[in-house]
């Protein structure tokens, strides 16, 4: 079991996103983002930095678990809801296209798949999916997932700590 202090400093770490968002710098532009798996809110925060003032971001939970101090303006919306619910799914579709999904919600391989079928569909072509947490040792769904996942998909591996973090580049 994880200690809850690194526990904490494993949530409010976004330098894996920071990262990320080097490794995908030609995406352009980025301007909308759908996250699945808010949180307490601090990579919705790291990417409503990141696409600027006429930016979105949409965020996709079970509950809002946002901490107050985050100060979210207009240009976010959470969306609370299973995202393997098809009403969910369906409120999404209504704010598609994305330049970029981070899929970071349930860790099971089995909800990634659901993920990935579900909203992979709703990012525009030139835009990236990035799946997180794929190398913890804590989330061996996501490990297994992604091991099987790269396998018959074109796409890059890196990790700035432990976490890890798979880039898909959607084509065409």
């Amino acid at each position: 079991m994880e200690d809850p202090k690194a526990t904490l400093e494993r949530i409010v770490n976004v330098e894996d996103l920071k990262a990320a968002l080097e490794k995908i710098a030609d995406v352009d532009p980025l301007e909308a983002v759908l996250e699945i798996g808010a949180g307490h809110g601090y990579s919705a925060r790291f990417w409503l930095d990141s696409v600027g003032a006429t930016g979105r971001v949409v965020s996709v939970d079970l509950r809002n678990r946002i901490w107050p101090t985050m100060n979210f303006d207009s240009r976010w919306e959470l969306i609370v809801g299973n995202s393997t619910d098809l009403n969910t799914v369906a409120t999404v579709a209504q704010r598609a296209p994305f330049d970029l999904l981070l899929i970071d919600g349930d860790h099971r391989r089995e909800f990634l798949a659901c993920d990935w079928a579900f909203y992979s569909p709703f990012v525009r072509p030139g835009g990236v999916v990035l799946f997180h947490d794929i190398l913890h040792p804590l989330c061996l769904g996501a490990r297994t997932f992604w091991l099987a996942f790269k396998e018959s998909h074109e796409c890059e591996t890196f990790a700035w700590d432990k976490c890890g973090v798979g880039v898909v580049r959607i084509t065409g």
